[in-house]
């Protein structure tokens, strides 16, 4: 599965992309960036950007073709709870 975070205004100008890709899930389920493992979302999303950071609205999977935010998704599996 893809992963992906979108970065705030001021992080993205600061390394002139709005998005950083290179997020890797282990086997574990956890998500690693520069040898770092997080297993919840914010902590990830705050380390990114350099500030605090809300994982479930700036982190992004790609599902049928089409990114979407880890909010969506998880507004989704509570409907269906």
């Amino acid at each position: 599965m893809s992963l992906r975070a979108r970065l705030k205004r001021d992080r993205a100008k600061e390394i002139g992309r709005d998005y950083l890709n290179s997020l890797v899930i282990s086997s574990r389920g956890t998500v690693v960036f520069e040898d770092e493992e997080f297993d919840k979302p914010s902590p990830l999303a705050t380390r990114l950007n350099g500030s605090s950071a809300n994982g479930w609205e700036y982190l992004e999977v790609k599902r049928e073709g089409e990114w979407v935010r880890l909010e969506v998704l998880r507004q989704q599996v509570r409907q269906t709870l």
